[in-house]
């Protein structure tokens, strides 16, 4: 089952899941990159699924917005059988989005210096802060830009169309 078939089965019948991204947690929010990125499901200890929902309020007629951030449920040394919900956040008043290049290797330009054969690779680091200065920031890598962008502009999306009069 994939992470937005997993996301929806526990929501109800009038949310609905915008966005996964499959994500590393940081073990270090001051994480420089230096990190090994790798597939989130490698490390399923590590490996998160954030997920933008939506809902659309029948009373008011407007769309709210909330980030789940998820864990796999463990069985036995088998495969994830589940996700568990570990922290959520509505997307609205102080939450707020960053993201930044990282990379797993970094050039030595000292002269004489033997260069790596392959090409570093990029990841990208994403931050929520949701405003609550006593829990702090959550960090995560991914590797996936194009699902990272729609993750993004889900959110911006959500949090202005709630702020919007």
């Amino acid at each position: 089952m994939n992470a937005e078939a997993l996301v929806a089965s526990f929501l109800s019948p009038s949310e609905q899941v915008g966005v996964t991204l499959e994500a590393l947690v940081s073990s270090d929010s001051t994480n420089d990159g230096d990190s090994e990125l790798s597939d989130p499901l490698s490390n399923v200890s590590d490996a998160r699924i954030l997920a933008v929902i939506s809902h659309l309020d029948e009373w008011s007629m407007t769309e709210e917005g909330c980030l789940f951030i998820c864990s796999y449920k463990h069985s036995n040394n088998g495969p994830p059988n589940g996700l568990h919900i570990q922290r959520a956040y509505p997307i609205f008043g102080q939450f707020s989005i960053s993201m930044a290049q990282t990379r797993r290797l970094t050039l030595d330009l000292r002269h004489g210096a033997v260069q790596p054969a392959a090409q570093p690779r990029t990841g990208f680091s994403v931050t929520i802060h949701d405003g609550n200065v006593s829990a702090g920031p959550l960090t995560f890598f991914t590797h996936d830009v194009k699902k990272l962008q729609q993750f993004i502009q889900e959110c911006k999306r959500l949090k202005e169309a709630f702020e919007s009069p």
